[in-house]
């Protein structure tokens, strides 16, 4: 005899499924709604772990090569320079033998998500600089970041430097040499995987399994038997998938996410209506003081470059 229970949890379904031999009942239980490292809540409670940096280690081993050793965790949050900042925090932040690295995990793509990473970044840079009565030009700060938002067509890995190019002979140069970013494809390392690429795979499993769902994990953890990078973070992953009180969490971020696109849809339909710039800059701001996220807001309603500059000047005002 067959049978099974269902159990919704904010936006998770656990299913339960039984059979019964004899005396005994077998329970096999499945998350049909995995939430995988790209959420916010999720990829801080696994990788944010002092006491044991392996998983987070083996990640940078991808992107970094070699076996990197995480010696410090610095301070997050970035420090405000003016009266009318408001407080910001990195995803993450580790500090290796001689380089500072901020790990973000960004789901959007545009210039606007680049300006606010690169704002972090110079932070971090600003913030670290000094040395005593002198600039440190040794320590690498280095930016990685995880973007989701990128086509699976564009290069897997890019590197952005602070460069000088000579007008006269086009000869370029490294203007701040121990400042760098490095973005990595996402969506490129999931077609690797669909593509089963098996050399790829084995160079960077531990970036793929970030985005994998159960099966996927499982699917990796048959390939890369003894692998015990792998089977712990497969087993933290699925331990916390099941963790209803830390699913609430998760379940909150993406209320947080349909709030969104909610409030953003009735914005459209409002200018649409009215057919004036205006309305949807005032749209616009509203949701930015909502706490929704400016570039977001322009890029979904595909502000041009005066009507963002019309919609600062509002928010200005607005202070």
């Amino acid at each position: 005899m067959n049978f099974s229970v269902i159990i919704y949890n904010r936006g998770t379904k656990v299913v339960q499924s039984s059979t019964v031999k004899g005396s005994e009942v077998m329970i096999e239980e499945k998350v049909t709604n995995f939430y995988t490292c790209k959420m916010d809540a999720m990829f801080k409670t696994v990788f944010i772990d002092q006491k044991n940096p392996r998983l987070l280690e083996a990640v940078l081993s991808c992107v970094l090569g070699g076996k990197p050793k995480i010696i410090s965790w610095p301070t997050t949050t970035i420090a405000n320079t003016t009266a009318r900042e408001k407080s910001k925090n990195r995803d993450l932040v580790v500090e290796l033998n001689g380089t500072i690295i901020n790990l973000e995990v960004e789901t959007g793509h545009s210039s606007e998500t680049r300006s606010k990473l690169f704002t972090y970044h110079a932070s971090m840079w600003k913030q670290n600089i000094l040395r005593g009565e002198k600039y440190d030009t040794k320590t690498l700060f280095l930016q990685i970041v995880l973007q989701f938002g990128l086509s699976p067509s564009k290069e897997l890995i890019r590197e952005y430097k602070m460069q000088s190019i000579d007008l006269d002979t086009k000869k370029v140069d490294i203007w701040v040499k121990n400042f760098k970013t490095i973005e990595v494809n996402m969506a490129r390392l999931k077609k690797l995987w669909y593509d089963n690429s098996r050399e790829d795979i084995e160079k960077y499993k531990y970036l793929m399994m970030i985005d994998m769902n159960e099966e996927e994990l499982m699917n990796l953890r048959k390939l890369k038997d003894s692998d015990k990078i792998v089977e712990e973070y497969t087993d933290k992953v699925s331990n916390l998938n099941r963790n209803w009180n830390f699913i609430n969490t998760i379940g909150k971020e993406k209320e947080r996410e349909y709030e969104f696109n909610t409030k953003l849809e009735l914005a459209c339909e409002a200018a649409a209506e009215k057919g004036r710039s205006e309305t949807r800059l005032e749209n616009a701001k509203k949701l930015i003081q909502d706490g929704f996220d400016k570039a977001r807001i322009i890029k979904s309603l595909d502000l041009s470059k005066d009507e963002v500059k019309s919609l600062e000047a509002l928010i200005d005002n607005a202070l």
